[in-house]
């Protein structure tokens, strides 16, 4: 027999517990979760050159417009780590089950 933490199962009763699983708490924590995205590639060479010409020549514009100002141009790898907390309740046959979910973003990712 198996140990769950709502109860006892016997070996006949797996399987249909793992399909509950699959087709109705699965699909809740997933709908919780953020949509992280992040490509590990650079740009090619040509391209990644246009967005450094781009940040120098940005930088040279805002420090002649608004020389009082004190300002930077930032990488989108300058995102600083941030830490998301969910909680979901999973609908369970005996009642639903609260579950905390917590995640942290690394610098330079985002949220979708």
């Amino acid at each position: 027999e198996t140990a769950v933490g709502l109860g006892v199962l016997n070996q006949s009763q797996v399987p249909g517990m793992m399909a509950l699983f699959e087709t109705r708490v699965l699909p809740v924590i997933a709908q919780s979760l953020p949509n992280i995205s992040h490509c590990p590639e650079r740009g090619a060479a040509p391209l990644t050159q246009d967005w450094m010409d781009l940040a120098v020549e940005v930088n040279r514009t805002l420090a002649t417009k608004f020389p009082q100002c004190q300002h930077s141009v930032m990488s989108f790898l300058s995102a600083p780590e941030r830490t998301v907390s969910k909680t979901v309740t999973l609908p369970l046959p005996k009642g639903g089950l609260n579950v905390t979910i917590d995640a942290t973003i690394p610098a330079g990712t985002f949220l979708g």
